[in-house]
């Protein structure tokens, strides 16, 4: 049985309660969920800036690249208008990739130390990663407005909104992982290393390219995906083993991986067989990277938030793991 005890604060921030919506990606597909986000926020005492872009549109995209990439470099200016906000993606689904060589990343970097904090995930990785290896800024890999607010039960809304607000207004992290890991033989006990991550797909796609990160060895390293098959995920973390840089990270942190189907085809092959397969291979290569299972994060209605940049601390054994945010 999995089971996730976190120590969640609620007290009161002086952080300024601003959202700034954006829509770097796929255009939004349910307006209605987008203002029962809205709402949402609302009653939680946000105030919700921008949201006219909800009907913005071209193509499968929440507009035109030229528009989504100055709506990006605009975040600077909202900062110096508005103050320490936070940057809240609509949704994802594909778009960053056509984007990114038009995004101002030095001017990006400095709004986030003027106080932006850009929260979304999936294609968002993209523009987490970016950032991250850019300027070095953190990010936050956490809910996007229309789904995670706007379209979600009371109790995985409550869940994921409490973790958004430990982890990007109260700046903490602090999560237990109770589960068995059939990867790990030993305790063991890793200190101030850097998490980054994501979207495996969008992990894989920027290997090779200036907005992957660089001289993160020893890391963390946490990943999710959605309707890729088992074989698909192991063709991408080979690649990611390949390219030394699994071998290179103390920890990977696999998140939920769904919506993908099995056949007869297969005949046992699982996520799990592909995980074992990887670790042996690491193993045989004499890396001593840990892999870590069920990590609550990834496109389902219970998420935290995870500081993409950020040093933590992880402690694991066979009946699961804690992280926590350094001090």
């Amino acid at each position: 049985m999995k089971s996730l005890n976190s120590k969640q604060s609620m007290v009161s921030s002086p952080f300024p309660k601003t959202i700034y919506c954006f829509s770097p990606s796929g255009r939004l597909m349910n307006l209605e969920m987008a203002e029962k986000g809205v709402d949402f926020l609302k009653q939680q005492g946000f105030t919700v800036l921008n949201t006219t872009i909800f009907l913005r549109e071209f193509e499968r995209f929440a507009g035109s690249d030229l528009e989504r990439a100055t709506e990006i470099n605009s975040l600077y200016s909202q900062v110096e208008r508005y103050g320490p906000m936070i940057a809240l993606a609509t949704r994802g689904g594909f778009g960053l990739n056509r984007i990114m060589h038009l995004i101002d990343w030095e001017q990006l970097g400095q709004a986030v130390k003027n106080g932006l904090r850009i929260v979304g995930h999936s294609d968002i990785t993209a523009l987490q990663l970016g950032l991250l290896s850019a300027t070095g800024e953190t990010s936050f890999a956490g809910p996007m407005l229309s789904y995670d607010f706007g379209g979600l039960e009371n109790d995985s809304k409550d869940f994921t909104y409490s973790h958004f607000v430990e982890a990007v207004i109260h700046q903490t992290f602090d999560i237990q992982v109770v589960s068995s890991q059939d990867f790990v033989t030993s305790s063991v006990d890793i200190k101030q290393a850097v998490i980054w991550g994501g979207n495996l797909s969008l992990v894989q796609n920027l290997v090779g390219t200036p907005y992957f990160p660089k001289n993160i060895q020893q890391g963390i390293l946490f990943l999710e995906d959605i309707n890729e098959h088992p074989y698909r995920i192991e063709r991408m973390l080979w690649q990611l083993l390949d390219a030394g840089i699994l071998g290179s990270q103390q920890a990977i942190l696999l998140g939920d991986f769904s919506e993908y189907r099995l056949t007869d085809l297969d005949q046992g092959y699982s996520l799990k067989t592909v995980v074992g397969q990887i670790q042996k291979e690491l193993q045989r290569r004499g890396c001593n990277t840990l892999m870590l299972m069920d990590l609550p994060f990834g496109h389902i209605p219970k998420k935290i938030t995870i500081e993409v940049g950020s040093e933590v601390n992880l402690q694991a054994d066979a009946n699961g793991y804690r992280i926590s945010k350094s001090s």
